[in-house]
């Protein structure tokens, strides 16, 4: 085991080699704490910031700290990965980065209320910060109620936001007094009515997500034509409906998508009136919005759409606007460092320039099903040595392989790298959405361990 003073050299070390101006160290220093809160979190529970190392980078003002806030976070990881020579994968979440995205989403959707999709990362620490930032909280079951309730929330907080739900899992909603929860199907009405008569419901309904990654229409909303119908059922139920919902679908790419939805739910507004049902008060715009601003479609561009729709379609002040992101708070809080494990070199082509074959800590059973489940491909990693003559500057075409005896564990097929050693790391930026959230143990292999981190 290295001493602390050497890890902490082994730290410097890094950084310098991952590109930290060493020039600009009168403009910006990182310093490493240790703390049980952050200090920046008011109405976080200390128990739950306890072991969240504050990562403080200096910088003279108006610059972009993204960079130096990388590579405080890279460092970190490495100093642990060497200090526990853990042969699998560490994670880093960083609480100061969700913070940043829930300023971002202020400053973006001034009217919409965002309710964080509990399922991209329900993390504790996660949800814990995003309680104390303001934001609420979109859970799809009992227990991801229950998450959302331990983190900080009130149930006023939460919608339950799954179509179709589990009977234990209303009752337990009735029991903890989530009223709001959608549905889009006569049935569902009718298990609610029986179980938790003074829920309030919202109506999903269907969309064109045809230009998103992950579509859900195939699965979920009730077509325009059905909504008259499914409004007069809820009448005959004595059901209380408060408003409308959809979803455009995960990683939705055409902004137009939400002008259509939007639209479509004005239609149902109106048809409720003509019901005679009480005015709807709330509108749920859903999930879709991006992870960071590197993609085909910026946050930006998606509000200024989005935004435009509403004061035409929704002027006033009269109906609550919420929305349901995931992606867009979890997705860069994450980054995940993957050591090495394993190597085998392929000499058909030469001995000089073999292709080789990478196996490390983590794949796709693991934080990379991601790349099965949300259709995600990770950007090329950064590579740290384990030891302090560097990396070999070679590149040589790779493949890598996650930990598992499965060949479908493969994370690249076929990519340029640096040549790399056992122990060395492979670290993955932009890994906080649906990574560790569904991750297994398959062939008895550990989860991710994770770290917290706030960099500042």
């Amino acid at each position: 085991m290295q001493s602390d003073h050497a890890l902490q050299q082994r730290a410097a070390h890094v950084g310098l080699q991952l590109g930290m101006d060493s020039a600009d160290t009168s403009s910006t220093e990182c310093q490493v704490g240790r703390g049980s809160s952050p200090g920046h979190l008011p109405g976080v529970p200390n128990s739950r910031m306890e072991g969240v190392t504050t990562l403080s980078c200096k910088s003279v003002q108006g610059k972009d700290m993204t960079a130096e806030w990388r590579d405080a976070i890279q460092q970190h990881l490495v100093k642990n990965g060497l200090a526990r020579d853990t042969p699998n994968a560490l994670m880093a979440i960083d609480v100061a980065q969700l913070e940043r995205q829930a300023g971002k989403w202020r400053a973006n959707f001034p009217r919409v209320q965002p309710f964080y999709a509990v399922k991209s990362l329900p993390d504790p620490v996660v949800l814990s910060t995003l309680v104390a930032s303001g934001v609420n909280f979109d859970c799809a079951s009992s227990a991801e109620i229950d998450a959302a309730l331990e983190a900080g929330a009130t149930p006023e907080r939460i919608i339950f936001a799954n179509p179709v739900k589990f009977p234990g899992d209303i009752k337990h909603a009735r029991e903890v007094g989530v009223r709001k929860m959608t549905f889009d199907n006569d049935d569902e009405l009718e298990k609610v009515a029986t179980i938790f008569p003074d829920a309030e419901v919202v109506l999903r309904i269907v969309t064109d997500d045809s230009k998103s990654v992950c579509r859900l229409s195939n699965k979920y909303g009730a077509a325009i034509e059905d909504c008259s119908f499914l409004l007069e059922r809820a009448k005959e139920l004595r059901l209380k409906v408060i408003g409308v919902s959809f979803h455009v679908g995960s990683g939705s790419s055409e902004p137009t998508a939400f002008v259509d939805a939007l639209r479509n739910a004005r239609k149902v507004f109106d048809i409720a009136i003509e019901l005679g049902l009480s005015p709807f008060r709330l509108l749920d715009i859903g999930g879709g919005f991006p992870g960071d601003d590197d993609g085909v479609i910026t946050t930006k561009e998606i509000a200024d759409v989005v935004n435009a729709a509403l004061d035409q379609l929704f002027p006033g002040n009269d109906v609550e606007i919420i929305s349901e992101p995931g992606r867009f708070f979890s997705h860069s809080s994450a980054t995940l460092a993957a050591r090495v494990i394993a190597r085998r070199k392929v000499r058909t082509r030469t001995e000089e320039d073999p292709e080789v074959l990478y196996y490390i800590g983590d794949g796709v059973y693991g934080s990379f099903n991601c790349m099965l489940y949300d259709h995600y491909t990770p950007a090329l990693p950064e590579m740290v040595p384990a030891n302090e003559s560097g990396l070999d500057r070679r590149v040589l075409q790779t493949r890598v392989f996650g930990p598992t005896c499965d060949g479908l564990d493969t994370i690249y097929d076929n990519v340029p790298l640096p040549h790399l050693d056992i122990g060395d790391f492979m670290v993955f930026r932009n890994m906080g959405a649906y990574t560790i959230a569904a991750s297994s143990r398959f062939n008895g292999i550990n989860r991710t361990e994770v770290t917290y981190v706030s960099t500042q």
